[in-house]
Parts: structure tokens; sequence; C-alpha cells
């Protein structure tokens, strides 16, 4: 299957690369490299890997990879509330509207594989969440993650995957997550300071994360 990911060279997306090229699919990779990083060494002589830098925004950067792609993963995203808060219109542009564009140039028989956030559910009291339970977002990130979900569900031919937090190592790193900040704090400082010890929260290694995509 020729499967296009945008935000491929990201946190989750270089795990999901490997994963996919492993698995015998066809990846076209695209990603801004804003943070310049060097992870796709080990599959530029791959001829079942593709790779361009562009905006996920910039439509006719990557119209011809639309077109031909069997499956699209809109990885693409400001990740967190904190930096969506900050960037609320380049947040709607990345996270929303990029997504939306590129769906009006695909056909039904394309698959749309999404990546949602349980962040979603906002604040989810004493049960466990599931696909039934109501979404309450409370973040600007939350919302967005919404109105692209639902968009791209009402298109048909199309998944949600509501992840977790994820956590764990990857070839483009993230230190905001909170394992991975535990993690860094106690092998830098040699400790750690527990906070809000009444919430509790899910996780996802990484890896779990991008291997779910295989499944759908």
């Amino acid at each position: 299957m020729k499967i296009l990911i945008t935000g491929a060279a990201g946190y989750k997306g270089t795990q999901l690369v490997d994963l996919l090229l492993a698995a015998g699919h066809e990846v076209l990779a695209l990603d801004d490299f804003r943070y310049k990083q060097k992870v796709f060494q080990q599959h530029l002589r791959n001829p079942q890997f593709s790779v361009r830098k562009a905006d996920a925004r910039d439509m006719n950067a990557y119209r011809d990879w639309l077109s031909q792609c069997e499956a699209f993963i809109p990885l693409a995203c400001l990740t967190g509330a904190p930096v969506c808060e900050r960037n609320p219109e380049l947040a709607r542009e990345i996270n929303h509207e990029a997504v939306v564009q590129a769906m009006k140039l695909l056909s039904r028989e394309q698959r749309i594989l999404f990546p949602m956030t349980n962040s979603g559910y906002g604040i989810g009291g004493e049960e466990l969440c599931d696909e039934s339970s109501p979404l309450r977002p409370l973040s600007s990130y939350a919302r967005f993650k919404v109105e692209t979900e639902n968009a791209v569900l009402g298109r048909g031919n199309s998944v949600s995957f509501r992840f977790a937090t994820l956590f764990g190592a990857s070839y483009r790193m993230r230190y905001d997550l909170l394992v991975n900040d535990f993690m860094w704090k106690a092998l830098s400082e040699g400790e750690i300071h527990l906070f809000e010890g009444h919430f509790r929260r899910n996780f996802l290694h990484v890896v779990d994360g991008a291997r779910v995509y295989l499944h759908a």
C-alpha cells in the first residue's frame, strides 16, 4: 500500500515510517523539518521510501502525492495545549484547516487514518472513556482535534485513534511529555518533583502508538 504521512519526521512519525517500510508498504514522507532533524538516512536508498521537505498547509507542495496515495496519515500538528494557546491561528491552520483541505483532494477510495487525542474527552470523571463517551475538549488543541475528527469521520472510509499521552525514545525526541520529562530530570538532576498527586492519566509507548496504524 502507498501511504502518505505529513509530519513524518516527528516523534511518532519516525517510528511509523520504520514500521510501515518493514511491513512492505511504500511511504511518502512529508515534513517541514523545522527542528533540522536528520532522521531518515537509513531509508534514503530504499526504493519504497520518498521524502519531501514542505509545509503541510501548502497543498501544491504535495498535491501529486495526495492523488497517488492509498492511505493518508496527517501527523503534522502543533502538539499540546501550551503551544496551541500561544499560537492559536497557526494551530488552527495546521491542526484543522490543512487536514480538511487535504481531505477535499482525496477520493472516497483513499483512506484517512487520523491521530486524535484523548484530551478531547476533557475531564473524564471516575468512569473510563471509550468511543461512546462524550467529548468535552477544554483546550484549543483538543477542540481543533475534535473538529477535525468530526470532519474526517464524516467523509467515511476513515479511522480515528484517540491516543493516550505518548512516552519513550524516538529519533526526534520530545522531552515535554510527562514520562520523558520525569526520566530526563531524574537522569540530569538526580530527582523529580511529583505534583497533583490525585491526577490519573493513561500512557502509551510511542512505538505502540505507531504500531496501531498497521492494524487499520
